[in-house]
């Protein structure tokens, strides 16, 4: 334990403070991006509460870890589907497998990030949501990447079904005609799949052209109407015979993504390149009835009584209430707020709502005369590094977006976000003194410095077009940066110049640099270490071990003992190497997770730590990589996003972000203490007794128990007893002092941790040995007593 417990008491307060409830009811949220041009969600996430515990062979997964949405805020999942109940119960889901909910309007959200169809061991994460189909608020299927879910518990749990039927493929839209008969539509290798057991196996109707649809309408076995990407210069298919026959119809040449039909006759497409059409017999002819901007997609169409909404993915709603004849628009973005992506929109009475990337969660309560929302969206892009201390001071840089900095003066509860004066350069690493004085590096060979807590930044342009990609100072005057082609260069000054010490020999990109005196420092790039002891006139090449594959960060705890991680191969296979020799020698932690590349890693101690990396997950160790919890944030789709940096801004709390510009702040398992509530001696006969009792410990290795003269300075140890490691309950220890003169003595105990952290605890009062006289410390304040 390197903190008194009375410190701890306050971290404790603190953390309190920083991390109150944040009522979300299952697990967290995510955040889904997507490319315009794809039409593929990629993602990210967050959120709380009870929900479950499993265990692999590898780690706990801790379902439930408290965590909240910094950035972009309140929430970051990106949502793709809605369900409104009534004026304050919305259901939505979308990137990472979350299911969104809340129950008063939009003011608060719970979020479970495992309603989609689970990835599998290791990586505890889902995947991405696209449709839905409701029974009643208890009982829902979803649809998505590889598949399909369903709740019968309102979104508490969900089992993926027909799993052995759906290999391959995203499934887009869904629809039940009854408890058993369903269908989805989806990528090639799903087009349309119809079920018959309620979903326990679907087969795909190979009569049907391979492409891929996102538009169902069934009106019952035997019509079925679909639409999707253009093939053989038709994008919408119908069929009357149960799929045994197809009619092939072209409405325009867009992608058709959504229907909304009055009748059996009267229906209404939404396509890409802002084109709306509509059939008055069934689906079999379409016209245009709607132009709006070739930039516009209507992933939704809905209608309300007697008018319909085509819902644009920008700003806007177009709204006939004559069929198509006339349209009027209504603008749902508030102004002020940046675009995003919007993906899906719904109704309950007066009160309309659309929901889309990066949480965007907007509403009206007046059927459209005024639009309101919390959402935040200050950055985008990704973030690349994350610095926050205990003062509240946060600063996240990254991408341009157009801003590249985001800072926080309290634990992220708010950002303000600041450009740089070249505006499309971008960040990738930060290096903070402290929470006034920095640096930050990226694109273009550009060293950026702050001395006034991140609000201002004075540019350095080496002489290089090489981005910089990591920086790393041991004092105010000496730091390191490297780079891209082999670029490392130095400061002795404090930034006012910088020397090119880019002699390697290599050319490869240095992701990671870690200065550990004026005179030594490593780098890494591919699967090498590079070494030098005499300022980077020279260098030494160093093979750790690692797989093939880039190392992503050199991390030193010390001038002796440090970190490397990254990941390699297909498979992403993350690894984790230490050095007790200051780089000369690495030995693998082995790491056990397959699927996690891993991007950084922060301390608490020498052997207790976190990393992130890819595929959205967060695992934390107490001891050196023995075991791991592995939290679940819903934060990103294992394909396309990551998270990239995190930072501790207190003991038990951490900040990680990623793509999508990410920040979420996350509570890790706390600290338990070695709590000593008392400690006293007894005299007998022949020997002094020593009692203590502890309320928890924390990687107890045990406790060396001591002795001195009163009078004197020197401390002689008389013996060891092994501690509980750790432990929530309560336990008393025992030691005899035998065979002792008389005199007056002084006691004490030192606690070890595991990894060689000490705490001396001291009997505070003198025992006088050869008098009938019992000594005990009672409890006082504070409690338990300082070492």
């Amino acid at each position: 334990m390197k903190k008194l417990f009375l410190f701890l008491l306050f971290s404790a307060f603190l953390a309190a403070q920083t991390n109150p409830d944040y009522n979300l009811f299952v697990s967290q949220p995510e955040v889904i991006f997507e490319n315009r041009d794809s039409e593929a969600f990629y993602t990210s996430g967050e959120a709380e509460n009870e929900f479950i515990m499993t265990n692999n062979a590898q780690a706990n997964i801790l379902a439930n870890p408290d965590y909240k949405w910094l950035h972009p805020s309140p929430i970051g999942t990106s949502m793709g589907n809605i369900k409104v109940w009534d004026a304050n119960t919305v259901y939505a889901f979308g990137s990472g497998g979350t299911f969104v909910k809340t129950t008063d309007g939009g003011q608060t959200f719970s979020l479970n990030p495992f309603a989609g169809v689970p990835l599998g061991s290791p990586i505890n994460t889902t995947y991405d949501i696209y449709g839905s189909y409701f029974f009643d608020m208890n009982t829902f299927y979803l649809c998505g990447a590889l598949g399909v879910t369903k709740t019968t518990d309102g979104g508490q749990t969900f089992n993926a079904v027909g799993t052995g039927s759906i290999t391959s493929g995203t499934a887009r839209r869904i629809h039940f005609l009854n408890p058993n008969v369903g269908y989805i539509v989806g990528t090639s290798t799903i087009r349309l799949m119809k079920t018959t057991d309620a979903g326990d196996s679907w087969t795909m109707n190979t009569n049907l052209p391979s492409t891929t649809y996102f538009g169902l309408q069934v009106f019952d076995e035997n019509k079925i109407i679909v639409g999707g990407s253009t093939s053989s210069s038709a994008n919408i298919r119908t069929t009357t015979d149960g799929g045994a026959t197809w009619n092939a119809i072209a409405a325009g040449n867009g992608t058709i993504y959504s229907f909304a039909f009055m009748d059996s006759l009267l229906g209404f497409a939404g396509s890409s390149s802002g084109r709306g059409y509509r059939t008055t017999d069934g689906g079999f002819t379409w016209n245009q009835v709607l132009t709006a901007p070739t930039t516009s997609t209507f992933y939704e169409v809905f209608i309300k009584g007697t008018d319909v909404y085509f819902a644009e993915d920008d700003s806007l709603l177009f709204i006939t209430p004559d069929s198509g004849a006339t349209f009027t628009t209504q603008r749902y973005l508030p102004l002020g707020k940046p675009n995003q992506i919007m993906r899906s929109a719904g109704f309950s009475g007066t009160n309309l709502f659309v929901v889309g990337d990066n949480g965007y969660f907007i509403k009206s309560t007046d059927n459209g005369s005024n639009w309101n929302t919390q959402s935040t969206v200050l950055v985008s892009g990704f973030v690349q590094g994350i610095w926050g201390d205990q003062t509240g001071k946060v600063i996240a840089v990254g991408t341009n977006g157009p801003n590249q900095v985001v800072v926080s003066n309290d634990y992220g509860a708010t950002f303000t976000s600041v450009a740089l004066s070249v505006s499309n350069a971008d960040l990738r690493a930060i290096y903070m003194h402290d929470a006034t004085s920095g640096y930050a590096v990226g694109s273009g060979g550009r060293i950026w410095k702050t001395t006034d807590g991140g609000n201002n930044w004075e540019l350095y342009d080496a002489a290089t077009i090489q981005a910089f990609s990591s920086v790393d100072f041991i004092d105010n005057l000496n730091g390191i940066v490297s780079g891209n082609g082999g670029q490392i260069w130095k400061t002795n000054d404090g930034g006012a110049n910088w020397l090119s010490i880019s002699n390697t020999g290599f050319t490869i990109g240095f992701n990671a640099c870690a200065l550990i005196d004026t005179n030594t420092a490593l780098v890494t790039g591919s699967n090498l270490v590079f070494k030098t002891t005499n300022g980077g006139t020279t260098w030494s090449q160093i093979t750790p071990g690692v797989p093939i594959g880039p190392t992503s960060r050199i991390r030193m705890i010390n001038d002796t003992t440090g970190y490397l991680i990254g990941g390699a191969g297909n498979s992403q296979q993350g690894y984790i190497f230490r050095t007790m020799d200051a780089g000369d020698t690495w030995t693998n932690t082995n790491f056990p997770y397959t699927g996690s590349m891993i991007y950084d890693i922060a301390f608490r101690s020498d052997s207790d730590y976190v990393v992130v990396g890819i595929g959205g997950n967060v695992f934390h160790t107490k001891n050196g990589g023995s075991s791991w919890e592995q939290y679940n944030l819903g934060l990103l789709n294992v394909f396309q996003s990551q998270v990239i940096g995190l930072t501790f801004v207190h003991q038990d709390t951490i900040i990680v972000g990623g793509a999508g510009a990410s920040l979420v702040k996350v509570a890790v398992e706390a600290i338990i203490p070695v709590e000593l509530v008392s400690f006293t001696a007894s005299i007998t006969n022949n020997s002094i007794r020593l009692f203590w009792t502890t309320a928890t410990e924390l990687n107890n290795r045990g406790f060396q128990i001591e002795r001195k003269l009163s009078n004197s300075d020197e401390w002689n140890i008389l013996g060891f007893i092994p501690g509980a490691g750790t432990s929530t309950e309560s336990r008393t220890y025992v030691y005899d002092d035998f065979n002792i003169n008389t005199g007056s003595y002084n006691y004490r105990i030192r606690q070890f941790d595991f990894d060689g952290t000490a705490s001396v605890y001291n009997l505070t009062e003198t025992v006088e040995f050869g008098a009938p006289v019992n000594f005990e410390l009672s409890q006082n304040y504070p409690n338990p007593f300082n070492p």
